[in-house]
């Protein structure tokens, strides 16, 4: 039976706060083993798109929202290639996230002077492609990064071959999902046959499958991480509440759902965590993915 309950993205004030309180209550993020893989995947630009150093890189940023994460990217890359300069879009529909990162660069700017130019876009990802596609640009991308964004797509494997075909020979795309491994993602994957749908509750497994798929050559670096879930025991509790609508990417989902797949999550929630430290810990695993076009 398909309950069908309102999806977290109809309301963006809610999301963005059921967002900001998730990623609060992350635990265990090794920044460390973020940060070599990212330097690892930049280390690999220039020479498989045989990219001359004294040029400029191409980069395109999807559903950038803050940019807390690609300005650190961008630095890596001006740090590696110190004779490049950078030319960066940057695609957001949400205009405050957007403001934000607008409010950023500048201080990435003086940083390294006439070395990064942005253009920015608040839109959806099909929002900037229709402009592509009015002004007949043409333009091809070195490097295409799109974290934790594939879930917001009507239609992710379509957005993953149009991100594919984007990009210049030998130029790479990189994302980062929930691991279809970990709790989160199992409990993702267990969700779409409970409720019968499948918007947003997007895995690794789901990305891999498709490049296989396609063939398109790729690589894939899986990160450990935890996210604390002890407030969604307490029904009262409003963090609790957003917690658990941001785990089965549903809005006020305590309120809504039927008891039957209500309980059902909840089940899988105690059987898949653990006590540790005064907090109930449920695994969250990620996966980097890093796609090179040949």
């Amino acid at each position: 039976m398909s309950y069908q309950l309102e999806s977290i993205y109809s309301d963006f004030k809610q999301y963005f706060e059921s967002y900001e309180i998730f990623q609060s209550k992350s635990v265990n993020q090794a920044e460390n083993e973020w940060s070599e893989q990212w330097s690892s995947f930049v280390k690999q630009l220039a020479g498989d798109s045989q990219l001359p150093s004294s040029k400029s890189l191409r980069i395109l940023l999807v559903a950038a929202g803050y940019g807390l994460a690609e300005m650190k990217i961008l630095e890596m890359i001006l740090n590696e290639y110190p004779t490049c300069s950078l030319v960066v879009d940057v695609i957001e529909p949400a205009e405050d996230q957007l403001k934000i990162f607008q409010d950023k660069a500048p201080e990435l700017m003086a940083k390294y002077p006439n070395r990064l130019e942005f253009q920015w876009f608040v839109e959806t990802f099909q929002g900037y492609m229709k402009i592509r596609e009015d002004s007949k640009c043409e333009d091809k991308f070195h490097f295409l990064v799109c974290l934790h964004g594939l879930y917001y797509f009507d239609n992710w494997a379509e957005a993953l071959d149009q991100f594919y075909h984007l990009l210049v020979n030998g130029g790479k795309m990189a994302t980062a999902i929930n691991s279809g491994n970990s709790a989160c993602g199992r409990l993702f994957k267990n969700y779409r046959e409970w409720e019968g749908v499948t918007a947003s509750l997007l895995t690794s497994d789901d990305i891999i499958g498709h490049l296989t798929s396609k063939a398109y050559g790729h690589q894939c670096f899986p990160r450990t991480g935890a996210v604390d879930v002890s407030a969604i025991f307490d029904d009262k509790s409003r963090e609790g509440n957003l917690i658990l609508d941001f785990l089965v990417q549903r809005k006020d989902f305590r309120q809504n759902a039927a008891s039957s797949l209500f309980n059902k999550v909840m089940d899988f929630v105690k059987q898949n965590s653990k006590e540790e430290g005064g907090k109930v810990l449920m695994e969250d695993d990620e996966v980097d993915i890093l796609v090179t076009k040949r």
